[in-house]
């Protein structure tokens, strides 16, 4: 258990600081040497016998809880400091419940059912950005998160406690967590966890978290842009500054993912990304023949990310948008607008909440938008919360789903998620046992 005198426990060198500018190069250079170092010497495989018999083992399962534990009670010590779109609703609730989703669809034996040790911590480095959040520190200059995050776990995982933990399963942690952004990882751990983050860029959750990533820490905007450029191809993932954009983005562009029986919920989120960018142009149509131009005229050629949605998607998606397009009310108004989507954004428990200056950034956002834009805006908002509704109570089927008989250090996983899943209020009966994570005193 973490002391107040020790609130932030082995992370409290990194911590204690708010931002300053030679101190934040320093912490820079360093996390990119430790993460370049290790990723240019890990050499890992994924058929280990004596890990799985370990993980397996009572030793192996007791040092998994006292870890877990540990880097659940380090996330609540900052949470304080998290920033909307990785926020402790994201990390401890719509993260963790991937990853027990993806747990029960692929059932994962051995050391590879370890993988929701790096899936709860993959965007701890996205909790110390909230620490050094300052106007003479812009977005563009942030440590990479993957990075920070994997400094920050290697911190727990080298305390003496853990020396009994194979370091060939430290790394597995470590390589999943310094690798999971950008291409495909080259273990299960890594693909596992990738798999599973990717799921909340796209789809309702990832719609939402986009307007609070690019509006409210970019300072970007929602309108979609006006160059004729956007038409014919776009931009590279990390240099969109607009959030119908960046929604289109994801509807042509998600890498290739694993889970032969996970590809199922991963096809539901794609429909409902693509029924969400038909929503966003909704009586629109200069809109639509900028968000749909290859589906529209397939007989052009387009750049390469701007390749035709496939058409079993895009039919389904056709019909999820049929169902709910004359179903939400008509309203456009700047401030209908911008009420809706701060509730959104700032409702669910565990949300961050909004500066003034956030709030300022959204309006700034909303008021450039033409009449006609806000409103289909506010229909895509609508289907968004519905949508986000529709997976809660998938959510909170995946947490029930897991029992006593699941490795404790699931279970673990699973009882903090519940206490940020919507419309749950007692703990079921699965999940009754003296296992629970530990609270800061």
């Amino acid at each position: 258990m973490i002391e107040k005198n020790n609130q932030y426990g082995v992370w409290s060198v990194e911590f204690q600081n708010g931002y300053k500018h030679d101190a934040y190069t320093a912490l820079a250079a360093r996390a990119k040497f430790e993460t370049d170092i290790f990723l240019a010497s890990a050499q890992l495989t994924d058929e280990d016998p004596a890990l799985d018999a370990w993980v397996d083992s009572a030793l192996g399962q007791n040092m998994l809880v006292s870890l877990t534990a540990d880097i659940q009670a380090h996330i609540r010590s900052v949470s304080d400091f998290a920033l909307p779109a990785h926020d402790i609703r994201q990390i401890e609730y719509k993260d963790a419940v991937e990853g027990l989703r993806f747990y029960q669809m692929e059932k994962p034996k051995g050391f590879k059912s370890t993988f929701m040790i790096p899936m709860i911590s993959h965007d701890i480095g996205r909790l110390l950005e909230g620490r050094f959040f300052h106007a003479e520190n812009p977005h563009d200059n942030w440590i990479q998160h993957s990075q920070l995050s994997y400094i920050l776990l290697k911190a727990i995982l080298d305390k003496p406690e853990y020396n009994e933990i194979p370091q060939s399963l430290k790394n597995h942690f470590l390589y999943a967590v310094a690798s999971h952004s950008g291409d495909n990882g080259k273990t299960y751990m890594a693909r596992a966890v990738q798999t599973c983050d990717r799921m909340q860029l796209i789809g309702p959750e990832g719609f939402l978290r986009g307007i609070s990533y690019v509006v409210c820490l970019m300072e970007g905007g929602i309108k979609y842009p006006v160059w004729q450029s956007f038409k014919n191809d776009l931009p590279e993932m990390k240099d969109h500054t607009s959030v119908l954009s960046l929604l289109e983005y994801f509807s042509r562009n998600m890498r290739e993912n694993i889970g032969s029986h996970h590809c199922q919920w991963q096809r539901r989120i794609a429909v409902e990304n693509v029924a969400l960018l038909m929503m966003a142009c909704h009586d629109n149509e200069e809109l639509k023949g900028k968000f749909f131009a290859p589906e529209i005229n397939s007989d052009a050629l387009y750049g390469p990310r701007k390749q035709k949605i496939p058409n079993d998607v895009l039919s389904a998606a056709k019909d999820l948008y049929d169902l709910h397009s004359h179903t939400y009310p008509m309203l456009s108004s700047q401030f209908d607008v911008t009420r809706k989507v701060l509730d959104l954004l700032q409702k669910p428990v565990g949300s961050a909440k909004l500066t003034d200056t956030m709030k300022i950034n959204m309006n700034r956002a909303m008021g450039v938008l033409m009449h006609c834009e806000r409103h289909s805006l506010y229909q895509a908002l609508c289907l968004a919360e519905t949508l986000r509704a529709e997976q809660d109570e998938c959510d909170r089927q995946a947490i029930i789903g897991i029992h006593q008989d699941d490795p404790q250090f699931i279970q673990m996983m699973a009882k903090v998620a519940y206490d940020y899943c919507p419309g749950c209020a007692a703990l079921p009966r699965s999940l009754e046992s003296d296992f629970m994570a530990p609270r800061l005193v």
